[in-house]
């Protein structure tokens, strides 16, 4: 019952050809020659065995020894490798060079695809064989059943095992994965990166990864502004890359905004280009300090949630950033532009993208939502979980949901308590945890300087009026 293999892998005992991928053993191999940074991800999940193409073991194998031996990894090393592995016969140097001919980039994520086809079918290679030797020894009434099942099984489970390596992990690692987290923590007060609001990261942590977290209100609460200010403090002030999707607002215009956050000169003297001597000495600091910043801004109108994620695998991978913002989730693209799929449900196709992306790149995702209009209906106008616009799904996905209310433009005149004191109510902000799936909810003071559009926190010790010229007459916002 021995079943033979020919030569170009075609089984005599069958007729038909192992179950393989030469494209996608080709775009592994094509890109680990071209793109040094994609051999260790590589190496950590295949061996030369999970190759079907010989060519390919002979490439790889070559691979492995000069990253073993610590050598530069290119196409000269590689055939000089397999030089001296005496096996150019199999590889020769014009066939090593063609598998860099179809690999024009390199993007982790595509690359952990092909890995992962690679794999499925070395087992499924695996399994045919495994199972043409069983039903062989089936029939050999010399082989014992008892040894020939335990040794199936120990084979199946050393080629489960050869594939998932590296993916187990014991709890002795868990806990000094915590243990160093908690020692994170404890140096930079924070559980993840700071939101530029003290009273903000005391309940929540920080922007923490890999949480993906909505920030939502009604239009002219000033959504835009206070994400726009938390990216100043992380960026600007703190040198923290991170990367601002905006599907409302041009570079230009979220540039201005930046430039008014940091300098405190009236957005609208900047916008209207009067500026003073002084101004024009303050606004020269701040362009040095945005020039300077990690901060990515992407415009792209209509973006849709594939584009997204590729970008920000490829953001992640170049600049590492360490956080993304969107503004704002409703103006995102479906994929499937022209589907019959409900409005809800294109909206939660975002959401969970969204979280999805979160969780690829370690990273938090926060985003910005609209509110549906039953906000004006009630008499606080405070919104609730139930008001989040178009889908239920934003409630399901959101480890953290944080809702905006500015008092004032609603004609409020009565000071606000809020938990810890009494507010005045100009240029109050309350900001209303209503869901936190790692804490309580909550709310919290923060104040909104419409001149300057930038979001600070509001100290109840200093309520004085913050005005950054004295002497200007701009028309403030509300």
């Amino acid at each position: 019952m021995e079943r033979k293999k020919k030569k170009d892998g075609m089984f005599e005992g069958y007729g038909m050809v192992p179950p393989h991928s030469e494209e996608a053993e080709v775009s592994v191999l094509g890109s680990m020659l071209s793109f040094p940074e994609s051999i260790p991800m590589a190496i950590a999940k295949l061996k030369e065995e999970v190759f079907y193409k010989q060519i390919h073991k002979v490439v790889f194998k070559a691979i492995l020894q000069l990253y073993d031996k610590t050598q530069s990894i290119d196409l000269i090393t590689v055939v000089e490798q397999i030089r001296s592995n005496d096996e150019l016969s199999i590889a020769s140097p014009y066939e090593v060079t063609r598998l860099t001919n179809k690999v024009s980039t390199f993007e982790v994520s595509r690359m952990e695809v092909y890995v992962k086809i690679v794999l499925e079918y070395f087992l499924k290679r695996k399994q045919i064989e495994i199972g043409s030797r069983m039903m062989a020894e089936g029939f050999d009434p010399g082989i014992d059943v008892f040894d020939s099942l335990n040794a199936v099984s120990d084979e199946i489970l050393s080629s489960q095992e050869g594939v998932l390596k590296g993916s187990i992990k014991t709890m002795a690692d868990h806990v000094f994965e915590l243990k160093k987290h908690r020692d994170s923590v404890k140096a930079k007060g924070v559980i993840g990166v700071s939101s530029g609001f003290k009273t903000l990261d005391k309940l929540i942590g920080g922007w923490v990864a890999p949480n993906f977290i909505v920030i939502a209100a009604r239009p002219a609460m000033g959504k835009t502004a206070m994400v726009l200010s938390s990216l100043h403090s992380l960026s600007v002030v703190n040198g923290i890359p991170g990367a601002f999707f905006s599907l409302e607002m041009s570079v230009l215009q979220l540039t201005e905004r930046l430039e008014s956050i940091d300098s405190e000169i009236f957005n609208t003297k900047l916008r209207n280009a009067q500026l003073s001597n002084f101004d024009e000495i303050k606004l020269s600091k701040t362009e040095d300090r945005l020039a300077k910043a990690p901060i990515f801004i992407e415009d792209t109108p209509a973006i849709n949630i594939r584009e997204l994620r590729t970008r920000a695998h490829i953001l992640k991978r170049k600049a590492g950033i360490q956080f993304i913002m969107l503004d704002y989730l409703q103006l995102m693209s479906p994929v499937s532009g022209g589907s019959m799929k409900s409005r809800e449900q294109d909206v939660s196709e975002m959401s969970r993208g969204l979280k999805l992306i979160a969780r690829e790149l370690n990273i938090p995702v926060i985003a910005l939502s609209q509110l549906s209009r039953a906000v004006e209906s009630r008499q606080d106008k405070l919104p609730q979980l139930s008001d989040l616009r178009e889908s239920g799904s934003i409630e399901q996905d959101a480890d953290e949901v944080l809702f905006l209310m500015r008092p004032e433009y609603y004609k409020f005149t009565e000071p606000v308590v809020i938990k810890d004191g009494t507010y005045d109510v100009h240029q109050l902000v309350i900001c209303k945890i209503d869901k936190s799936r790692h804490g309580p909810t909550s709310t919290v003071a923060l104040r909104f300087r419409g001149e300057v559009m930038k979001y600070e926190d509001y100290h109840l010790q200093n309520d004085a009026v913050y005005v950054s010229d004295p002497g200007s007459t701009d028309d403030l916002p509300f």
